[in-house]
């Protein structure tokens, strides 16, 4: 998993609708803040990397066209603060539970894992506001078994 470092900030999306993720963020240390979405079929992304922060953006929609969202959001320690969404017909925020778990440090992975959805720890979600929204929160769980080796019976 590779630090990134980057900023975006400042920019305007407006109809961008060609993918699910407007913004896909895939690396560490990431920021995005003070952006605009305007009627977006899709979400900015956090879909691999840890410890990014996402605050002080702007979500609109028209409260008809689907799938306008928020943030989606997969891996460890992300911030997601003081952000404004309004007539969104998507989530505003979609914690979701990932279909791999790497473990709370996140290092219990292959590079065959890299192209999966991880599951969320340590997500702190603060001082977001949510207007004539279909949803502020989704958080979908998954439940992840271990298998060990038994030892052989004599």
């Amino acid at each position: 998993m590779s630090d990134g470092f980057n900023t975006i900030q400042y920019n305007l999306f407006v109809n961008c609708d060609s993918d699910a993720e407007v913004v896909s963020v895939k690396s560490k240390n990431n920021i995005v803040r003070f952006n605009t979405f305007r009627n977006n079929s899709g979400q900015v992304t956090a879909r691999h990397g840890h410890n990014d922060s996402f605050y002080g953006n702007f979500f609109f929609g028209d409260g008809v066209k689907a799938s306008v969202g928020g943030f989606r959001i997969y891996g460890n320690d992300h911030k997601i603060y003081n952000n404004y969404f309004e007539k969104l017909t998507s989530t505003a925020v979609n914690i979701d539970g990932g279909d791999f778990d790497a473990g709370p440090d996140g290092s219990n992975y292959t590079s065959a894992d890299l192209t999966a959805h991880w599951r969320v720890y340590r997500a702190q979600v603060t001082n977001n506001t949510v207007v004539n929204s279909s949803s502020l929160f989704w958080r979908r769980f998954k439940l992840y078994l271990c298998s060990r080796r038994q030892p052989d019976s004599e």
